[in-house]
């Protein structure tokens, strides 16, 4: 006669296994906080008119997102960022300071430059109501990190490779990276007038001060 183990061993042993073995490794998830964050955009004159313009900083006021990081473990590495197009704010004084541009532009230049910024020709921002960066590929390297991923702007997706620091401690996140960017790369032509005499270069700089909170998944 065949001896039939009973069907609670077999369960017993199942969790037995399941609290033994290491579960799936998941990086700690972090929140950002949009005030303690600094995205900016520098852009330089360019055209015949270039010496009587301005060089102009763009801040991002409006951002949001999260990364999953575990230094140890990169399997489940990932970082999304959003931006609001319609909250990118221009030349604000203390920015220009901090960044090395000359000169104040009054509050009425200020207006015009964010209403081209976000008009059809440009961002487009009623149409395209978001910026987005999002990376899941980290690869660490002597200087800092390598970050590979994706930056939507107007619909138009391009891979971006990104250097940066990431620093974690008691909770919180910091991490820092600069990189450029084409505007025609993405659809649009750079701000000109005067039949092109005055205009903004082709070419972006940005950069990217992240600070993040861990939080439980929801």
């Amino acid at each position: 006669m065949l001896f039939r183990r009973p069907k609670f061993d077999i369960l017993c042993v199942s969790l037995l296994l399941a609290c033994l073995l290491p579960a799936a490794a998941e990086g700690t998830r972090y929140r950002l906080v949009s005030d303690s964050c600094e995205i900016v955009a520098l852009l330089k004159p360019a055209g015949l008119g270039a010496r009587f313009s301005h060089e102009h900083v763009i801040h991002a006021t409006s951002v949001a997102g999260e990364l999953r990081f575990d230094p140890n473990d990169l399997s489940d590495a990932s970082v999304e960022v959003g931006i609001a197009s319609s909250e990118l704010t221009p030349d604000d004084p203390e920015l220009r300071g901090k960044y090395g541009l000359d000169g104040e532009l009054s509050e009425g230049d200020r207006e015009t430059i964010a209403e081209n910024l976000k008009g059809e020709s440009q961002l487009d921002a009623g149409s395209f109501p978001e910026i987005r960066f999002s990376a899941d590929t980290f690869e660490k390297g002597d200087d800092g990190w390598q970050i590979t991923g994706e930056i939507t702007i107007r619909g138009v997706a391009k891979s971006v490779e990104v250097p940066a620091t990431i620093e974690v401690s008691d909770g919180i996140l910091r991490g820092e990276c600069s990189f450029s960017l084409t505007q025609s790369d993405f659809g649009f032509s750079p701000y000109s007038a005067l039949l092109g005499a005055i205009k903004n270069a082709d070419k972006v700089e940005v950069r990217v001060r992240l600070f993040a909170v861990a939080s439980e998944a929801p």
